[in-house]
């Protein structure tokens, strides 16, 4: 066969071809141009370019005992109990689990008129949701420790822990903890003090933790946090050194009509009041301040506006945040 016809039938075949799934690291690479171009921030920036360093990895098979809290990887699945459940650690669920990791380009913009540079500073991320939210703080230079209730985070992507260094050159380093914070007396001595920030993003809203009206039955989405508000309060406070941020910032969807089931996720309102900051010794920056149309102008860069999924941005997406300060000097 003459060589034209032969490519002609080569280029008909590949066009016909399905185009491949975009995989989790391969979609976030590709937004990480237009997340750049929209950052304000030097390290905002910085950041956002952090995430072209993030490599695919192989799926990994983890086991976790279904009513306790330990986990390990396949070939140590003897180790466990006998009630124990399958997890699949793929790149899903390394950079995708609950949180979207460029979801927090907004809430990073906001903390950067308080922290021109995030090099050397000591952060505890209070529900995290995934290692990869984690590790692409530590490429700033951050020293990150997250908190979480699952005991296989810490465990399944031993990769995205510890020391971090970008191509830029900043050096970091990532700490992954497990169990209820701060309730817990080992974990709470585990985490330790001296923070220059404790940001907790979609984990603490009013919704989680005080509900305005009863959830409806079945599986509840509820936050226990197995102290009061007034100790919980005083623990972050104490774990923050004098000057350091108390951050909390919640993207939420409209809330449903009245006459239909609470759904708790949309009320992103603090947990807690602005006297009970005050009552921990916090002074307060700010509080349910409303940041809705930052985060829309966010989501559309973060294409939220399109695909299967799509979000009607103007009404289901809303974002408020409360920022509290230990002051330098003070208890």
């Amino acid at each position: 066969m003459p060589l034209l016809p032969l490519l002609s039938l080569v280029l008909c075949l590949d066009a016909g071809a399905p185009e491949a799934p975009e995989g989790p690291v391969a979609a976030l690479q590709r937004l990480s141009a237009p997340l750049e171009a929209w950052a304000q921030a030097d390290w905002v920036k910085a950041w956002a370019r952090g995430i072209r360093e993030l490599a695919p990895a192989p799926a990994v098979r983890f086991y976790c005992e279904s009513a306790g809290p330990r986990c390990a990887p396949e070939a140590r699945r003897a180790s466990l109990g006998r009630a124990v459940k399958l997890v699949l650690v793929d790149d899903a669920y390394r950079y995708g689990r609950i949180a979207d990791p460029l979801g927090y380009g907004r809430a990073y913009e906001l903390l950067a008129a308080h922290f021109p540079s995030l090099r050397g500073r000591r952060v505890l991320e209070f529900g995290y949701g995934n290692l990869g939210v984690l590790n692409l703080l530590a490429r700033v230079g951050a020293e990150v420790t997250g908190v979480e209730v699952d005991p296989l985070l810490p465990v399944c992507a031993p990769e995205l822990l510890g020391e971090v260094r970008s191509r830029e050159g900043a050096v970091g380093h990532v700490r992954a903890l497990d169990g209820h914070f701060p309730g817990d007396a080992k974990l709470l001595a585990a985490v330790g003090g001296g923070y220059d920030l404790v940001l907790s993003k979609n984990t603490l809203k009013k919704g989680y933790v005080h509900p305005d009206r009863p959830p409806p039955p079945g599986p509840r989405m509820h936050l226990e946090l197995g102290v009061s508000d007034a100790v919980f309060l005083k623990r972050v406070h104490d774990a923050l050194s004098p000057g350091g941020l108390f951050f909390i910032y919640n993207l939420s969807p409209a809330p449903g009509p009245p006459d239909q089931p609470l759904r708790p996720w949309s009320d992103g309102r603090s947990p807690f009041t602005r006297a009970a900051f005050e009552a921990a010794g916090f002074e307060v920056l700010a509080f349910d301040a409303d940041d809705g149309p930052a985060a829309r102008a966010l989501g559309h860069v973060l294409e939220w506006d399109l695909g299967v999924d799509r979000l009607d941005l103007e009404r289901d997406l809303f974002a408020h945040y409360t920022l509290a300060r230990r002051p330098v000097s003070g208890p």
